[in-house]
């Protein structure tokens, strides 16, 4: 049985479940271990997936659904972490851009002022991971 990429499955591959053609949505993204293969589906166990409520159940899937490898963030609140991080990012980035565009400040100094930012809001996103 062959993944999304054409590559041979065997129990115990490392999988992320890339799409989810008949399965519920919030299963994408999720990372598993391979347990079986069917005459159709691949059994999987998830190990990381999009909630921590389903880690450790088995699901089925077709191999079309399978991505070998463990690729990308599976959890749903670290990826709404990251989103929310980058859209603190962005403003900053776009106006260092408009400064230098304008000429009031130079290529230098707006990446001194976008790696001070991203410095900022990553010890901000840590600390209340931590704290």
């Amino acid at each position: 049985m062959y993944d999304r990429d054409g590559r041979q499955l065997v129990s115990g591959d490392p999988v992320t479940v890339y799409s989810t053609t008949d399965r519920p949505f919030h299963l994408q993204g999720s990372h598993g271990l391979v347990v079986s293969l069917g005459s159709k589906r691949v059994k999987v166990e998830l190990t990381r997936a999009a909630f921590e409520s389903s880690d450790g159940r088995v699901e089925t899937f077709l191999p079309r659904d399978l991505k070998y490898g463990h690729e990308g963030t599976p959890r749903n609140a670290d990826k709404m972490a990251e989103t929310m991080l980058e859209i603190q990012r962005v403003p900053v980035r776009e106006a260092s851009a408009l400064a230098v565009e304008a000429g009031v400040i130079t290529k230098a100094q707006a990446d001194q002022l976008v790696q001070l930012w991203q410095d900022h809001t990553a010890e901000k996103s840590a600390w209340r991971m931590t704290g």
